[in-house]
């Protein structure tokens, strides 16, 4: 179920989702014709916002008094529904883009950081692991606290039957 909550220093203009959707409010604006310089009113339907892919973030501008500042999606939906924090927003699943509640936390820089650097080597199947920088699966074993490199393989399978191969003939 999607459940809105006004976005905080926006209320009465936008509100977000625990789904991740950001929304202007219905609200009658008013503003001089350009023409005849009257004063005329308008009515704004309510309207979900589109967001734009920066850097692989999803970002949506809000304005309000004229004046628009650009805002990640994710900070607005930790911002509505987890409150203000100067720590960092994270994806649990590590896709920027799925900026729902259930996906997001708080952490540190430094939690953060570690999260990060642990991605890079990310655990297979028993006896292997991918390496992002190489975009390789490695299989190796530890054998009384050393580990053998058994090798680089383009697909986890391949790395887990060399590890299994290297597990019954111990080549050590």
């Amino acid at each position: 179920m999607e459940i809105w909550k006004p976005i905080p220093q926006y209320e009465g203009y936008y509100e977000v989702s625990n789904l991740g959707n950001v929304k202007s409010i219905e609200k009658i604006v008013e503003f001089n014709h350009w023409i005849t310089n009257k004063r005329h009113k308008k009515l704004n339907k309510e309207k979900i916002l589109k967001p734009n892919n920066v850097k692989g973030y999803l970002c949506v501008g809000l304005y309000k008094n004229n004046m628009g500042k650009y805002f990640r999606v994710n900070r607005l939906v930790a911002l509505a529904f987890l409150g203000q924090s100067e720590l960092q927003v994270d994806h649990i699943d590590n896709d920027k883009t799925n900026n729902k509640l259930s996906n997001l936390q708080y952490l540190s820089c430094k939690e953060n950081l570690i999260k990060a650097r642990n991605l890079k080597h990310i655990v297979g199947e028993t006896g292997t692991s991918y390496f992002k920088r190489d975009n390789k699966w490695r299989a190796s074993k530890s054998i009384d606290g050393k580990v053998y490199h058994i090798g680089l393989f383009n697909n986890r399978q391949d790395a887990y039957n060399a590890f299994i191969n290297f597990a019954l003939n111990e080549k050590v």
